[in-house]
């Protein structure tokens, strides 16, 4: 599998999964960043016309304007699955960036918890 590296990372995350710091509070699946802010993990599914419109490239720059690290990738089904990191409110915000700001049509986007975060600080294309 190759990789197309995005920027370097904006964070560096510490603490095990369900963690917190000083001030941060465990979440779903939560890990405590150094700012002590609690760092959810999730896939999210995008569908419609997600594929061949520079979806992916679109989805990269938003995560590295909002402070999200993960992966995007195409699926064999026409879709787009993207594995995100980040603050509940950067996720939030990423979500609806996702259906408001990107090329191409989106007619859902599905998502779901991970247990496991995505490794790295970065976010990335997978190809």
């Amino acid at each position: 599998m190759s990789v197309r590296e995005a920027d370097g990372g904006r964070r560096r995350e510490t603490g095990e999964t369900g963690k917190t710091g000083k001030t941060g509070e465990t979440g779903e699946t939560g890990e405590t960043g150094e700012t002590g802010e609690t760092r959810m993990a999730e896939r999210i599914v995008v569908t419609g016309r997600v594929q061949g419109v520079g979806f992916r490239w679109s989805a990269m720059s938003l995560a590295r304007d909002l402070g999200v690290a993960g992966t995007v990738r195409n699926r064999e089904d026409g879709a787009v699955e993207i594995e995100a990191r980040a603050d509940r409110e950067a996720l939030d915000r990423f979500r609806a960036a996702l259906s408001e700001r990107t090329p191409g049509r989106v007619d859902g986007l599905t998502r779901q918890a991970l247990s496991t975060a995505p490794a790295g600080d970065g976010f990335r294309i997978v190809v």
